[in-house]
């Protein structure tokens, strides 16, 4: 899904990736890094204070778990990552 809205936008906004859409009534706002992209689906644009706070989380996970984005991307088992401190700094730095 993601990769499709990606793709529209592309095509028809003339920029290499989506920021924000309005779909549905959902607004979809994402970030790229050089490993991962991050989506949030929310109920109304965000606000430049969380799409900051979403940025800095995408560079703060790529810094932080590199290695086991790469296995990730090899094997594919989310086992690999600590999801109890991803959910905590999802809520640290985004405010959740």
């Amino acid at each position: 899904f993601l990769s499709a809205m990606d793709s529209f936008v592309s095509e028809i906004g003339g920029t290499t990736s989506m920021n924000e859409i309005n779909y549905k009534g959902f607004y979809i706002h994402a970030v790229y890094g050089e490993h991962i992209k991050l989506a949030l689906f929310l109920s109304k644009p965000a606000s430049q204070s969380l799409k900051e706070r979403l940025a800095y989380f995408l560079n703060h996970f790529e810094e932080h778990y590199h290695d086991q984005i790469l296995s990730f991307k090899d094997i594919g088992n989310t086992a690999i990552f600590d999801k109890e401190r991803i959910i905590e700094l999802v809520k640290e730095i985004l405010s959740v």
